[in-house]
């Protein structure tokens, strides 16, 4: 099997009066960018929800949803493909977008095989974001990344 005969794995969220979207799980490039957004707010939610099961992404969810609608919306925005798209995500029905996270987190979690590793993920990619970053203000200036002739 190649590259070219993969299928991303996908579930369908369905819109209230017709219509639906379709959601895969949150890549690598996903995630990444979240935590370059939202870093402050995913690291209180890892704080809060270290021990989070499986069975309790519903939890994860609702409680997402509830204290940072801004971050759930960017992520279901990735994961449906149209990340400019995260204003009418927002614009959803709670229900919708309940039913979106929850997908979403289903996939992203049996993707990348379970919520530890998921969370191991993040934090790698969260402290290699703040050493590059580090790396960067230590060099002083753009000046230093740029390629001599």
């Amino acid at each position: 099997m190649s590259l070219a005969d993969y299928q991303v794995p996908t579930e369908e969220v369905v819109l209230p009066g017709g219509g639906s979207f379709v959601v895969r799980g949150l890549s690598l490039a996903d995630m990444t960018k979240l935590i370059n957004s939202y870093r402050t707010e995913l690291e209180e939610v890892f704080r809060t929800f270290e021990e989070v099961t499986f069975a309790d992404i519903s939890t994860l969810a609702e409680q997402m949803l509830g204290r940072f609608p801004d971050a759930v919306a960017h992520a279901i925005a990735l994961a449906a493909d149209e990340p400019e798209r995260a204003d009418v995500v927002k614009a959803l029905p709670a229900s919708v977008t309940l039913d979106a996270v929850e997908k979403v987190g289903r996939l992203t979690l049996s993707a990348e095989g379970g919520l530890k590793k998921v969370l191991a993920t993040v934090v790698s990619i969260s402290q290699g974001t703040q050493t590059a970053m580090a790396d960067l203000g230590a060099h002083g200036s753009d000046e230093s990344l740029k390629v001599s002739d």
